[in-house]
């Protein structure tokens, strides 16, 4: 019988986090709850120096069979219980992967729509799996940019006209991150959380989430308590 029930808060987050290469956002994975980093395209050296340098948190991932195994390792505890976070690291390489394993099972040397639109459909339903599990999410991506009318934006490099919105869709945050020099020389890294023209940004924290943020998970755990006991109160 379908039941009545007053809106759930999920304490756990799915975000995709999109910037250049080396601005920081496997570092930013690191600052995430118990998090497992299936690295894709080896870009965890900027770990070694975070809590995680001397923690069995990372999985080099080179084909989708290994991707599916560890998936499976996390999914049945084969490595414990010590994980809340799941980055994939990046979202960007790993669909390059699945479009080598979907040519290889058509007997195909380049992709046509029919390859663009199978490989669509299985990495939609692989992240909707994910977020079944109930563990923090992250999906890392490569930025690209888009002119359109003189404007340029930027956007998660990933194949497919609609896909970063696809995929945003299933997501609570979608940040980019940004890495520009301020007047001292230092590098002022952000990251935009809201919408905007130069960007593909957003999030479902209403006003306790202000965009940009600094790069820590920690704040966005913060805009979620802040949020959560604002409603325990109006109650």
């Amino acid at each position: 019988m379908v039941e009545l029930r007053k809106p759930s808060e999920d304490k756990n987050v799915v975000m995709m986090l999109y910037g250049p290469t080396g601005v920081g956002k496997t570092t930013f994975a690191s600052t995430m709850p118990s998090p497992v980093i299936l690295s894709i395209e080896k870009g965890d050296e900027s770990l070694v120096d975070t809590p995680l340098g001397d923690l069995k948190s990372v999985a080099d991932i080179h084909t989708i069979e290994e991707f599916n195994e560890a998936w499976q390792n996390i999914v049945n505890g084969e490595w414990g219980d010590k994980f809340d976070s799941v980055v994939i690291d990046s979202l960007t390489e790993f669909q390059e992967r699945l479009m080598d394993r979907i040519l290889e099972e058509q007997g195909k040397n380049y992709p046509t729509i029919r390859e663009w639109g199978i490989a669509k459909q299985r990495l939609l339903r692989m992240i909707r799996n994910m977020k079944d599990l109930g563990m923090n999410l992250l999906f890392i991506c490569a930025e690209k940019e888009e002119n359109s009318e003189g404007i340029v934006c930027k956007r998660p490099s990933l194949t497919g006209g609609d896909m970063p919105q696809r995929i945003g869709a299933n997501c609570d945050i979608v940040g980019y991150y940004s890495a520009e020099q301020n007047e001292q020389g230092d590098l002022d890294r952000k990251i935009f959380v809201e919408p905007d023209i130069r960007f593909y940004a957003k999030h479902r924290l209403g006003e306790h989430l202000d965009s940009p943020i600094k790069p820590d998970f920690e704040v966005i755990s913060n805009a979620i308590e802040e949020r959560r006991e604002n409603r325990d109160g109006e109650e």
